[in-house]
């Protein structure tokens, strides 16, 4: 993942270069190049999230909940950062694949946190279900 971070990196750089140069042309080539790039790291991102701490918050709720659900508060402060981290990943693939699509509005930032709180809900849902 750290040389499709590089290559995101790269492609701004130059992007920036050729804008400097006033390259129209150079400049969308490069900054759909770095679009796309930045839209496959948060689809990694979002990969690497599901099958890394998903599996570990379920068992996590499920002894939590056989315990007689008196969790303590570092078990919820661990639980909600979990959640909030699927969810960030989701809406910050949101926003990538919005960037890399030019007849799509952009974000808001108030946008992107509507999209988290909803994929949040949705997550914490799901996962209490398989639990």
């Amino acid at each position: 993942m750290n040389f499709r971070f590089m290559q995101s990196l790269i492609y701004q750089i130059k992007c920036l270069r050729a804008q400097k140069e006033k390259d129209e042309e150079r400049q969308r080539l490069y900054y759909k190049r770095m679009v796309m790039e930045d839209s496959d790291v948060a689809l990694i991102r979002i990969i690497e999230c599901f099958l890394d701490s998903c599996p570990h918050k379920v068992i996590h709720m499920t002894a939590i909940i056989n315990s007689g659900f008196q969790p303590t508060l570092g078990q919820l402060i661990s639980l909600t950062f979990a959640f909030s981290g699927f969810a960030w990943s989701l809406a910050a693939y949101q926003r990538c694949i919005r960037l890399a699509q030019p007849d799509k509005r952009q974000l808001s930032f108030a946008g992107i946190m509507c999209q988290c709180v909803w994929h949040f809900c949705v997550t914490f849902a799901r996962v209490l279900a398989i639990v």
